[in-house]
């Protein structure tokens, strides 16, 4: 395969390239070095547009990628798949250039089994059902003003970053966290405690809002390290 594209030749390239000229040329040269092929995933976020257009998720357990179905394909797919389907789809790759998303186009879509990730969802809700956990008498409603938020989740989760932002202003200034014991401690996490950190988060020590993140790893390799610089910010070894 050819991998110098003839869209981004060095010598043709302008000193400055807009936006549009950019994802355009991109686009181009996903289309012309990438050939039509078969990708296997599990299905995630399907939609079924008014216009009979298809759009979903397409994940493994290590990445994900979007996906579009149009109509004219979509009518003569043998089912039309639901979530945590694994299926395997005939698509080219190429780039949506008004807001730069990397997606599938797909032609063709087949079965491949249920999806390793949804088996395993359906697997733990089980369990959670049979102790009773998921009951309906044990659900409570919620208050009109929410004074602790719990997230559970891995310390390299989009989502803890995405409310670590929401609630790392300057009110939360004290740190907060839980090791192995189940116990929660404001304050700097202990040496002893760094490899078996279960939760972390931030403090209001006016008005006891909190924030916690309990994370699904006990290892540290990956754990957040906390820095106070003003107000708390979380700090991750991969970024």
């Amino acid at each position: 395969m050819n991998t110098e594209s003839p869209v981004l030749n060095r010598a043709a390239m302008p000193s400055v390239m807009s936006v549009s000229a950019l994802n355009n040329a991109v686009a181009q040269m996903l289309e012309r070095q990438i050939p039509l092929l078969w990708v296997s995933g599990e299905i995630s976020n399907f939609t079924r547009a008014a216009s009979g257009h298809w759009y979903f998720t397409l994940k493994d357990a290590g990445a994900q990628v979007r996906a579009v179905m149009f109509r004219g394909r979509a009518m003569y797919a043998e089912f039309q798949p639901r979530e945590g389907d694994k299926v395997e789809v005939r698509a080219t790759v190429g780039l949506y250039a008004p807001r730069g998303d990397y997606q599938l186009t797909v032609e063709a879509i087949r079965r491949a089994g249920v999806g390793h990730l949804y088996e395993s969802f359906l697997r733990i809700k089980a369990t959670l059902e049979a102790e009773g956990l998921l009951a309906a008498e044990r659900k409570r409603p919620l208050p009109p003003f929410v004074k602790r938020i719990g997230l559970i989740t891995s310390p390299q989760a989009a989502a803890l970053r995405d409310d670590e932002w929401v609630f790392s202003g300057n009110s939360f200034t004290d740190i907060v966290w839980m090791g192995a014991d189940g116990k929660v401690r404001v304050g700097e996490v202990d040496a002893a405690s760094r490899d078996n950190l279960w939760a972390v988060g931030f403090a209001n020590p006016r008005t006891k809002d909190s924030f916690v993140a309990l994370f699904l790893e006990h290892s540290a390799e990956g754990i957040p390290e906390l820095k106070h610089n003003g107000s708390p910010t979380l700090f991750y070894r991969t970024h």
